[in-house]
Formats: C-alpha cells, sequence, structure tokens
C-alpha cells in the first residue's frame, strides 16, 4: 500500500517526545516537507520505528538525546529513517549479532528487553525490500533503514 514515511515518524513522534521527556532525555524529530512514497505496511512500519527508539531510550542514560530522521538517498531510488543516540553504542563484534533473535549485548541486563527489537526492524526491513545497518554514532548508535521507493 502506498504511503508516506513522513507520516509514520510523525505518528511514532507523537508518542514518544512525551516518553522521552518522561525519560529525562530528547527526542528529536528531523523530516523533510515533501513527501517520501513508499509502498509497504503502516503498522509494521511504526513497530519498526516504535522498537527503534525503545532500544535507544532503553539504553541509553538520562540527559541523552535520540534522533528520529527520514530522507531521501540523493542517488534516488530510495528514502531512509534513522534512530541515532549519544549513548552507549555498541562495540564492533556484537553489530551482526544484535540482529539474531533473543541475542543481548549484555547478557546480565535485567531490563525487561527480549532481545527482539533489532531482529523485528531488520525483519520488518526486509519485507519493504530494504535494509538496515548500524554505524557509530560517536559517541552513541545510529541504525538506518533504506527502503525502495514507490
Amino acid at each position: 500500500m502506498a504511503l508516506d514515511l513522513n507520516n509514520v515518524i510523525e505518528t511514532v513522534a507523537e508518542i514518544y517526545v512525551d516518553v522521552a521527556e518522561d525519560a529525562l532525555m530528547t527526542l528529536v524529530v528531523e523530516k523533510p516537507d515533501s513527501p517520501l512514497m513508499i509502498n509497504g505496511d503502516r503498522e509494521l512500519l511504526i513497530q519498526q520505528v516504535a522498537n527503534l527508539i525503545e532500544n535507544a531510550l532503553r539504553y541509553c542514560p538520562p540527559g541523552s538525546h535520540i534522533y528520529l530522521r527520514c530522507g531521501e538517498k540523493p542517488e534516488g531510488g530510495k528514502v531512509w529513517l534513522e534512530v541515532s543516540d549519544n549513548g552507549p553504542g555498541i562495540a564492533d563484534e556484537d553489530k551482526e549479532r544484535v540482529f539474531e533473535r533473543l541475542y543481548r549485548v549484555d547478557k546480565s541486563r535485567t531490563d525487561g528487553g527480549l532481545g527482539l527489537g533489532l531482529s523485528l526492524a531488520k525483519a520488518v526491513a526486509g519485507l519493504h525490500y530494504g535494509n538496515i545497518d548500524l554505524f557509530d554514532a560517536l559517541p552513541g548508535l545510529s541504525v538506518r533503514v533504506s527502503i525502495p521507493v514507490r
């Protein structure tokens, strides 16, 4: 179904700006004025973005900034959405494994997470013929999802 990725970002931001504030963090939203049209499942994309933000909220300390951005790649043909933070990040040796179901970077954490967030985010990207990548935000982590345009 055709949809504007900006609307997905707006929907998630409406909820999580306040959640971040309650956690003593800031969620900054940056999106273009022009539509970012893709074919996709709105609910799955909302869940994907929500999972990415919830991961940042879970692993970043109070005072952190989380950025939710989207745009179109300059070479065209794909749009992207990104959640980045200035938290502790993920070690290079864990970056591929975090997409495995039930894998947790810190096995000693008992924060209620199940280790499904990034594996679900990767599955949703794949269902939309896209991909997901992790980057160092120096400090922090940046998760970028690329999806073909409609």
